[in-house]
């Protein structure tokens, strides 16, 4: 828990320092960056907090009124929403795009858990919300470590 609060925090905090790139037309900047990655990340954030609401509404809703097609078309779309997230990787190759849509429609229910925790994380930094506007300009750089031994191979 205390780790995965010390990642929200830092991705907020390079959400908020970086918040100019969303939707900059910059030649600097790929576009799947800033009219997708960075918008997109904002959105899963603000998604994070509505979920439990959004989930517990509609399970209201669904016993209330005896209508399941309410779990069910929320089941859809937030299976869409994975696929939403899955086919855009250009980093993952075909293969592994469609290994991840047979998952999709079981996602939810695996990574839930998952979830919870990150909402606790992320309702942790709304209450310290101090520190994700926090920015100290720090004056180090990421060195490589020297490799020992011989270069790993990928297929």
């Amino acid at each position: 828990m205390r780790q995965r609060y010390r990642w929200k925090m830092g991705s907020l905090q390079n959400l908020f320092k970086n918040r100019q790139l969303a939707g900059n037309v910059s030649n600097k900047y790929s576009r799947m960056l800033t009219f997708y990655r960075i918008p997109m990340a904002f959105f899963g954030e603000f998604l994070l907090l509505l979920e439990p609401l959004l989930l517990g509404y509609i399970l209201y809703l669904s016993l209330k009124f005896h209508n399941p097609s309410l779990i069910v078309g929320a089941y859809v779309a937030i299976t869409l929403y994975i696929l939403w997230n899955v086919w855009p990787d250009e980093h993952a190759s075909l293969s592994h795009k469609i290994r991840l849509t047979a998952f999709s429609p079981f996602m939810y229910f695996i990574f839930y858990i998952m979830s919870m925790v990150q909402v606790t994380a992320m309702i942790r930094c709304i209450i310290n919300y101090r520190q994700v506007f926090r920015y100290k300009k720090v004056g180090s750089s990421w060195t490589s470590p020297e490799r020992k031994g011989q270069q790993a191979q990928f297929s």
